[in-house]
């Protein structure tokens, strides 16, 4: 869904607005609306940053659905309120200039700096010469009473109006040449690189000049076309609308009525105030191009252009349609010069300035859709970590329930196995420790039995195959230990101990015949036998 800004431009004479709608196609101006504000010579003073009928202008709008509550605004306020002026400091590091700025400006103000909002534009960075490695940064400083701010604020959200940027005259006119004629170019040069904006209002004109593309000089005169209106309206003792309709003819050149003569004496002479400067960050000279606008600017171009023997640019179809950095759709270009200021406060809202935009509404007087939107934020990214957490801790659920199942069914298995190998169990409580004891007890049985190739059950096999069969023999002990075996044994003569001896030799070693006597029984003889098994666990005996 397209993003619709709008830029609200809040005049004497008129409330003049552009909807500009921000899509996946870029930037569109899909609507212009004007509101005639009711003029008397009275609204002309510089009491309040808006007036009663002002606020009727805007109140209409509002009822006829040009402004929408939902609608991202961009306003500024009146030029006499804001004080302004050009700051160098020599490091260009973006924290550290919002430290430093306020502290600099201290000095220049009538009021503590606790009681002003104080922002600034960033419009050059550049190293002063070969000694210099850091780049210092060229500032436009803007501060507003926290009072005055306040009061504009309350009027506006009491009609429904909560602006999400408040800026300062001319600021609008430095972002329309950013994003339209600074980067235009004839045969590879800027084509627009020094030029004054002249914007004229009926109680007020705002000189914006730019040089060497960039902001050299901001001023707001008290003073518009309604000079003409009452000099009129006092000499054929007319209405006020009725002065305003004869004006149009008073104003064509030749210059036909004094009235006008100071506000061009004021222009010219700022214009060269700002060329004698002394700052070397500013360019030298008179820009080349001025650019009239304004609701009372229309009809003051030739007599501009005559008094000040500079050349009037004109913003014709084919640039708007070249320009690019908006879509201008069927718009007329004779309406750009009465638009401008809208244009410029809604590009600015879309982030259309090169090096950032001033923004009154910061600290406690940020915008409440801003502050319930950095609170959206926050909930979303706590519902982002709660989720993330919960997905964690269910896969952690998840990986411990598998291998819980996973143990249960091993488990089974092994009692399986258990049972199955040792049926004699009566009972199975840890089959583990169960089955090692009943393979130590094997492993036991296993030697005392013999289990294996020299094993007793495999030597007294072997001694049982190599005593003649003829011999009779009693063995009274038997001892095994290893490789030696010792033998208590009777027969019946002392040829049937060697007949004994001689069949053993066969199969072991060292065998050794002792203690050879007849017992109480002649017919018996008694002896001792020792000998050696061999091949040491290879199967073998000898």
């Amino acid at each position: 869904m397209a993003q619709s800004l709008v830029g609200l431009d809040i005049g004497q004479y008129a409330i003049k607005g552009v909807r500009i709608a921000r899509g996946m196609g870029g930037l569109s101006l899909i609507d212009s609306f004007e509101k005639k504000v009711q003029r008397s010579p009275a609204t002309g003073q510089f009491g309040s940053p808006l007036n009663e009928n002002q606020v009727e202008a805007i109140r209409q709008l509002m009822t006829e659905g040009k402004i929408r509550r939902r609608d991202r605004i961009a306003v500024s306020l009146p030029g006499q309120f804001v004080s302004n002026r050009l700051l160098t400091l020599p490091f260009s590091d973006p924290k550290k200039l919002r430290e430093v700025v306020p502290y600099e400006l201290e000095a220049t103000l009538p009021f503590d700096i606790d009681e002003v909002v104080v922002d600034f534009k960033v419009c050059s960075e550049q190293i002063r010469n070969a000694t210099e490695s850091t780049p210092r940064s060229i500032l436009w400083v803007l501060s507003v009473q926290k009072t005055v701010l306040q009061t504009y604020l309350s009027t506006l959200q009491s009609l429904g109006i909560d602006p999400s940027l408040v800026g300062g005259d001319g600021l609008s006119l430095c972002t329309f040449y950013e994003r339209f004629l600074h980067a235009a170019h004839r045969g590879g040069q800027p084509a627009y690189p020094s030029i004054l904006f002249i914007d004229i209002g009926a109680s007020k004109t705002v000189l914006c000049q730019i040089k060497a593309g960039r902001l050299s000089f901001l001023r707001t005169l008290p003073m518009g076309a309604d000079l003409v209106t009452e000099a009129i309206q006092k000499e054929q003792n007319l209405t006020w609308e009725e002065a305003e309709r004869k004006k149009e003819v008073r104003l064509a050149p030749p210059l036909s009525h004094p009235e006008i003569v100071p506000l061009l004496n004021e222009i010219e002479q700022s214009i060269r105030m700002n060329g004698r400067l002394k700052d070397a960050d500013l360019a030298e000279g008179l820009p080349t191009y001025f650019y009239v606008c304004g609701s009372g600017g229309a009809h003051l171009t030739g007599v501009l252009s005559q008094a000040l023997n500079m050349e009037a640019l004109t913003l014709d179809r084919r640039w708007m349609s070249e320009s690019g950095s908006l879509n201008f759709g069927k718009m007329d270009a004779k309406l750009v010069p009465t638009l401008i200021n809208g244009i410029g406060l809604a590009l600015q809202l879309s982030g259309g300035g090169k090096r950032g935009e001033i923004n009154f509404r910061k600290g406690e007087f940020t915008p409440h859709r801003e502050k319930t939107k950095g609170r959206v934020s926050l909930l979303f990214f706590l519902f982002c970590a709660i989720l993330l957490v919960g997905l964690m801790a269910s896969d952690l659920y998840l990986r411990s329930t598998h291998k819980e199942n996973r143990f249960k069914e091993l488990k089974q298995q092994i009692r399986a196995e258990f049972v199955k190998t040792f049926s004699q169990a009566k009972s199975v409580s840890n089959e583990i420790e169960q089955a090692t004891r009943e393979i130590t007890l094997q492993n036991a049985v296993g030697e005392i039995l013999g289990v294996g190739d020299l094993s007793p059950l495999f030597i007294l096999k072997e001694m049982t195959a190599q005593i003649p069969r003829e011999t009779p023999i009693d063995i009274l002990d038997l001892t095994i230990d290893g490789q030696q075996i010792r033998m208590e044994a009777q027969t019946v003569s002392y040829d049937a101990v060697d007949r004994i001896r001689d069949g053993l030799k066969k199969s072991f070693e060292e065998v050794t015949v002792s203690d050879a006597k007849v017992t109480a029984d002649p017919s018996k003889v008694r002896f001792q036998l020792k000998m050696a098994t061999a091949g040491h666990g290879k199967g073998v005996v000898k």
